[in-house]
């Protein structure tokens, strides 16, 4: 079929770098913005601001609910779904220079890309 305009409301994502997909569509920009599109339109959330300042986010990933993660070069953060609150911070220089990641389904562990490597990472509550 013949590709279709998702967005309904004129958001802007010409900034995106990463999309995640769990009956909502979750954008990221490098910025740490994330949005949250229903339907082709923006919902309002927003993340809680971290510190330091996240400045080049890399990947979203949704793990099934109740979180947001956002990978950065050096960490791992975490947001709650529902309100956007900061969670956790997950950091490591073993993290530096991460270009992706996957969650398990209970979002307990994370397997990150790094260089050419695949590191295993615990994510406790």
């Amino acid at each position: 079929a013949a590709p279709k305009f998702y967005l309904k409301d004129g958001t802007d994502v010409s900034r995106a770098v990463s999309i995640a997909i769990d009956g909502e569509i979750w954008v990221l920009s490098s910025d740490g913005v994330v949005s949250r599109l229903l339907k082709g339109t923006r919902v309002s959330y927003a993340v809680a601001a971290v510190d330091p300042a996240m400045t080049d986010a890399r990947r979203i990933r949704i793990d099934g609910g109740k979180y947001v993660h956002v990978l950065e070069s050096g960490r791992i953060v975490r947001f709650d779904r529902k309100t956007g609150a900061l969670v956790a911070q997950y950091s490591s220089d073993d993290l530096k220079g991460a270009t992706d990641f996957v969650l398990s389904p209970d979002a307990r562990t994370a397997l990150v890309s790094v260089g050419n490597k695949v590191v295993r990472f615990g994510l406790p509550e």
